[in-house]
């Protein structure tokens, strides 16, 4: 049997698998955008903050956490180059 003819032999891909597969894209993607906007502050991005202010904070206080296991040896520390 072809490969073509393997493909098309199979059932069509359930509605649900593909939404939760885009949203899984998504989650991807935010959480990118999101590392980026905190690794690298001051770009043109920082407006998007303004959309929830309180998550900014959040994330602050997150790496105030994260100094306190580098503290303690738990986490190596990142130096990004600059």
């Amino acid at each position: 049997m072809s490969r073509q003819a393997a493909f098309a032999s199979q059932a069509p891909r359930p509605v649900g698998i593909t939404v939760l597969a885009l949203f899984f894209v998504f989650g991807t993607l935010a959480s990118g955008l999101t590392t980026a906007m905190l690794i690298v502050p001051g770009t043109s991005l920082d407006a998007l903050w303004r959309l929830n202010p309180r998550a900014h904070e959040g994330f602050i206080v997150a790496d105030e956490f994260k100094k306190l296991l580098k503290l303690y040896g738990i986490e190596e520390e990142y130096q990004p180059s600059r």
